[in-house]
């Protein structure tokens, strides 16, 4: 039995309690990336292991590559997995070699997810995570970023928790932009403008974090997977600029 893991921890146990699957959260290893766990199915104890949220997320390209290339980089970029919203692995020899696992590009990825402002530019609240990175990402293209409002979202925090205090991104709206709604209207050029500052923000952030992994492992072939590698934009810039030979 194998189970993956998430940050919300390693054990799996089924709500009849029946299935239980746990063990410790050891540091990446490239010699496997299934870690030996303490499984039961009721009394019975069953052969387990664990794998890293990141790595099955990688794996997902299985059913449709057959295996994955000698000497190629696998990177993952989500929300939040088992130690990180990204990582990033050499496969050489039949082995995962880690390069890279951490949260350094995590918000420019929760403006898309969990953001409460993005979420209302786009006519959605709490019950639609999952609904809201395409949406915000379709948005972005009908605005134009720049520093100026970049700069501003940054010393608001983006305004993350919005739904906390509603009138405050109203009132320095108002006060910093003159803008002069008292609503959400998706035809809004100021919030399209919000939206293509959170698709600059997000492509900015990974195309350093990528440019980092190629140089690093010297790869010209990637295999990527993950929620926020599902950024059809970011994806086609990744592609027009040559950085890897096939992906």
């Amino acid at each position: 039995v194998v189970s993956v893991d998430s940050f919300a921890g390693r054990t799996f146990l089924s709500a009849s309690g029946r299935w239980r699957i746990e063990g410790d959260l050891p540091e990446f290893s490239s010699a496997s990336p299934l870690q030996p766990a303490r499984g039961r199915v009721g009394f019975k104890k069953v052969e387990s292991f664990h794998c890293f949220q990141e790595l099955a997320h990688i794996a997902s390209n299985l059913p449709f590559t057959g295996g994955f290339e000698e000497h190629s980089l696998l990177m993952h970029i989500d929300g939040g997995a088992s130690q990180g919203n990204a990582s990033a692995f050499l496969y050489r020899d039949g082995r995962f070699i880690h390069l890279y696992h951490g949260w350094d590009t995590v918000l420019p990825v929760l403006n898309f997810g969990a953001n409460n402002l993005t979420h209302s530019m786009v006519g959605l609240d709490n019950t639609a995570r999952l609904a809201a990175p395409g949406q915000v990402m379709g948005y972005s293209a009908y605005g134009t970023d720049s520093p100026e409002l970049r700069a501003w979202l940054h010393h608001h925090d983006w305004f993350r928790k919005h739904w906390d205090n509603p009138t405050l991104f109203f009132d320095a709206a108002r006060r910093d932009f003159n803008w002069q709604a008292d609503g959400f209207d998706t035809h809004d050029p100021f919030l399209m403008n919000i939206a293509a500052a959170c698709q600059a923000e997000f492509e900015e952030m990974m195309f350093d974090l990528f440019t980092r992994m190629r140089e690093q492992s010297g790869a010209r072939r990637l295999y990527i997977a993950g929620g926020a590698l599902l950024n059809v934009e970011f994806n086609r810039k990744l592609v027009a600029s040559g950085m890897f030979d096939e992906i």
